[in-house]
């Protein structure tokens, strides 16, 4: 193998590697499951009374009566939102396909207590009938404190 063929096979052998890291990455992030390790040591197996859920119960994340508009000030939702699978996919480290999705909250309209730039960070809440990620944000502290606004931080409720 001559110098010009070695070099192309090494520059192909790693745009295999990045679109196959790209390609895992997207797969984690639709939800599907990490693929298992190959070999993975015995753990001892803890009771589920001694483990605390981090998500809490349907009724503590559901929001009622709450009315989503579009930027165009046209209501897109009506009804109660249940947070649920939004708070497990954060307390799981899972981000979504948005630019925002779990990036620095910066507070600046001051709506939440005041705490030290970093503190807060902002996550999607996907709006039925909306591509984009629409006005919904749940918004987590690193005190384990999280907070929920259907319009896109012009108001916010506590939800834990």
């Amino acid at each position: 193998m001559n110098r010009q063929t070695w070099r192309i096979a090494r520059i192909v052998i790693v745009l295999l590697l990045v679109a196959a890291g790209t390609a895992l990455q997207q797969w984690r992030e639709n939800g599907a499951p990490a693929p298992p390790p190959a070999e993975q040591p015995v753990a001892e197996k803890k009771s589920p009374e001694t483990r605390p859920s981090p998500v809490p119960a349907a009724a503590d994340t559901t929001v009622e009566d709450v009315t989503i508009r579009d930027l165009s000030d046209r209501v897109v939702f009506e009804g109660d939102v249940d947070l649920r699978d939004t708070l497990a996919r954060i307390d799981a480290g899972r981000k979504l396909k948005f630019r925002n999705d779990g990036t620095v909250f910066q507070n600046r309209e001051r709506r939440l207590p005041a705490r030290p730039s970093g503190y807060y960070r902002e996550w999607v809440h996907p709006t039925p009938g909306l591509s984009g990620p629409g006005p919904q944000r749940v918004i987590t502290g690193d005190g384990g404190e999280a907070f929920y606004t259907p319009d896109h931080y012009q108001t916010f409720e506590q939800i834990r």
